[in-house]
């Protein structure tokens, strides 16, 4: 392992190579995203930082909580309105679970990676699982992937890193096989330590607030689930017809009718909690 940034905190040889890469990319406008993946509570956020830390260090930018999202509208946000900065999107601290993430998420985190080439950012994602990402993301825009995991579902501090050829193998596989083979295409293995570079306090205080937030937004689409299921049920009108009202396909209408079997939750609201 070698220390790194004035912090003298430790990262694998192999690993610190890939980030000095990943910046030099950085440096002359090319791509420079790096995913992160992994079980819950193995230490993708832990790595993360630590990535994205020596990252700033390497270019001469600033990293710290105010460079960490988790709502997908800051960061665009965030990354219209500022140039070269190194920005970690910390979604699997929500556990990834939003029910919209294959589809709104998705299309923002397009566009944000957009946003990140043109201004020149270094982005590092967070996420609960690599395979959740869509194939342009996973393959032609990040540069690598670093798997996170434990031996034994006890140890901390292992993982795993990909390069683009060997993500490229291993998200293919998984398309044949739904299988997660991390161990057959990995480019290397190496240890990392838990040392946090950037305000445990502080990051914690804005990680809070993105989950009381995060089950505002819940509520909120268990309620929108509500009101579709209740348009895709009105009596008298045929699922044509339903759907000519209402601008959209046939089939749309016909899964707004498997919300309240899919999501019953949804049935709870009612006129009177909203209006």
């Amino acid at each position: 392992m070698v220390k790194v940034t004035d912090k003298n905190y430790y990262l694998g040889e192999k690993l610190a190579e890939k980030i000095k890469l990943s910046s030099q990319r950085c440096q002359n406008n090319l791509d420079a995203v790096l995913v992160v993946d992994g079980d819950e509570g193995f230490g993708k956020t832990t790595i993360s930082f630590q990535i994205a830390y020596y990252a700033s260090y390497l270019l001469g930018r600033n990293f710290d909580h105010t460079n960490v999202f988790f709502n997908l509208d800051k960061m665009i946000e965030f990354g219209k309105n500022n140039s070269k900065q190194v920005i970690v999107w910390d979604e699997a601290a929500l556990g990834g679970l939003s029910e919209e993430w294959n589809s709104i998420a998705q299309k923002k985190l397009l566009k944000f990676v957009m946003i990140a080439r043109k201004k020149n950012h270094f982005l590092v994602m967070n996420i609960p699982k690599f395979f959740k990402l869509r194939e342009y993301l996973i393959l032609d825009r990040a540069i690598g992937l670093v798997h996170v995991y434990s031996p034994d579902q006890i140890t901390r501090g292992r993982l795993a890193y990909y390069t683009k050829k060997a993500k490229e193998n291993l998200f293919y596989d998984w398309k044949r096989s739904k299988k997660r083979n991390y161990k057959l295409y990995y480019s290397f293995r190496e240890v990392f330590t838990k040392f946090i570079p950037i305000d445990e306090e502080k990051y914690d205080k804005i990680k809070d607030e993105a989950i009381e937030n995060f089950d505002k937004n819940d509520e909120r689409e268990l309620y929108v689930k509500y009101i579709q299921y209740k348009l895709s049920t009105v009596p008298g009108l045929t699922n044509d017809e339903i759907a000519e009202h209402c601008n959209r396909s046939e089939r749309t209408i016909r899964s707004w009718k498997n919300h309240a079997k899919k999501h019953p939750d949804c049935l709870k609201f009612s006129k009177k909690q909203y209006y």
